[in-house]
């Protein structure tokens, strides 16, 4: 059985996921259009305001937390 901090990782990982597509989503059918009228100059840097914060940041310390736990009882189910 996965340790409650693998479940948790889980857990977190999926809720990070459904933000990360929910605002990709929305920025792709709502906010790029609006912007379409602008010079591209214009345009501000979503990359480094927005999407550094919702994936990156949370993927690293989700991967960092999940080193130190090592696979419980999922190497059990991979091996078999």
């Amino acid at each position: 059985m996965p340790s409650r901090v693998t479940t948790w990782c889980l857990w977190l990982l999926v809720i990070n996921l459904g933000i990360a597509f929910g605002a990709g989503l929305y920025e792709a059918r709502v906010v790029v259009p609006a912007w379409m009228s602008l010079p591209v100059e214009s345009w501000p840097n979503t990359g480094l305001m927005f999407w550094v914060y919702v994936t990156t940041v949370p993927l690293t310390l989700l991967a960092f937390i999940s080193s130190l736990d090592p696979c419980d009882g999922l190497c059990a189910v991979v091996r078999v």
